[in-house]
């Protein structure tokens, strides 16, 4: 009786992991379909950044289901109540869901890496550097992680749940993963830095460089999903038997970080179609995706960036400041006095005066002065 009376409750630790893995799965598969159906249909351009989030979105998929599996085997249950065979499904199906949860990770922020240089076209090369190394960085570390991962704990789970043999213990490959979670969240934090440092310098309204920098600033939910991962990643390599009762923070963070890595890069993609539901709520007109909100686009290579952001985000992105000189007759050469705004510049006036003098021949003299 005295052995009895110390077992632990036994209730299911993974009721709230699945209902929420699910829940955010449902929301981002919503807004893959939203951002998909915006790049194909309005603004009719679909890039790398878009293949990498489908991938990503496919990884958290398997990701989610292998959680369910793992969690009808016996995931979130203390140890003492799973048979042998339970402890070992339960296992089996996390130790799969790992990897894709890496890679959806490392796509999901290549996407979004990918989708923002996209929007700089040629404009600001030391930013679009900035970003190419945090790519190539995260892709390398992240890739070394999983290799390292599978390589270490093999394909055995008798191995893997052996005291002696385990790879989850503290480890030079947990101190690995710690390292490669600090990584991807300085690189949220650079993905979250990067569009204000791009924004900001833009001479446009106010309006639109606050709805630029909300829509474009949401990985900063990301890079918090990502600390609390990070924080949580020592469970997984406890020395603590009770694993599948233990775990479940750390899957739940790793479910919410996927998630909301989709679900951040996704609503700035919303915006066009957003804005072509709007208009065809208000007008009933048709619209095209050369009908969408952009700034004037022009040849010179500081507009591309108002352009891109204005199609992208679906918003308008006015470009102040920019003059034009229009000048005529002799003076075109050298005169540069007459220099108009092109904001809110629809048409140009020209008033023409004209004066009829009657001279004793009978013939008719016009003067014209514009």
């Amino acid at each position: 009786m005295a052995g009895t009376s110390s077992l632990p409750v036994d209730r299911n630790n993974g009721d709230e992991l699945v209902d929420v893995s699910w829940i955010l799965f449902a929301i981002s598969t919503f807004l893959i379909v939203g951002r998909e159906v915006s790049k194909l249909c309005i603004i009719r351009r679909m890039g790398p950044d878009d293949l990498l989030m489908l991938l990503a979105w496919c990884c958290t998929a398997v990701y989610t289901i292998t959680i369910e599996l793992s969690y009808h085997h016996g995931l979130g249950q203390h140890y003492q109540y799973l048979d042998l065979q339970e402890d070992l499904a339960a296992l089996r199906w996390v130790y799969i869901g790992q990897g894709f949860c890496l890679f959806s990770l490392l796509f999901g922020r290549s996407s979004f890496n990918l989708y923002l240089i996209s929007i700089m076209g040629k404009t600001r090369p030391m930013l679009r550097f900035c970003l190419l190394i945090t790519l190539v960085v995260s892709a390398v570390f992240n890739i070394a992680l999983i290799a390292a991962l599978y390589g270490t704990c093999g394909t055995s789970i008798m191995r893997i749940i052996n005291p002696v043999l385990t790879c989850y213990r503290p480890s030079a490959l947990s101190r690995f993963a710690q390292f490669v979670g600090s990584v991807n969240v300085v690189t949220d934090a650079v993905l979250t830095i990067a569009p204000i440092a791009l924004i900001s310098r833009l001479n446009t309204t106010p309006k639109a460089k606050f709805g630029a920098i909300a829509l474009l600033g949401l990985s900063s939910f990301a890079m918090a999903a990502s600390i609390w991962r990070v924080v949580t990643l020592e469970i997984i390599f406890s020395t603590n038997i009770d694993f599948t009762w233990l775990v479940i923070p750390y899957f739940a963070a790793s479910s919410v970080e996927q998630n909301i890595i989709i679900i951040s890069t996704s609503v700035p993609a919303l915006g066009p179609i957003v804005k072509y539901v709007k208009r065809r709520w208000s007008s009933g007109a048709s619209i095209t995706s050369s009908k969408l909100p952009c700034s004037r686009k022009s040849s010179e290579e500081s507009d591309e960036l108002y352009h891109n952001l204005a199609l992208a985000l679906g918003m308008r992105v006015p470009h102040l400041g920019n003059h034009v000189t229009i000048v005529a007759g002799a003076q075109a050469r050298d005169s540069e006095e007459r220099i108009l705004p092109l904001r809110d510049l629809t048409t140009i006036k020209t008033t023409v005066k004209t004066s009829v003098r009657v001279e004793s021949d009978d013939h008719l003299s016009h003067t014209d002065t514009r």
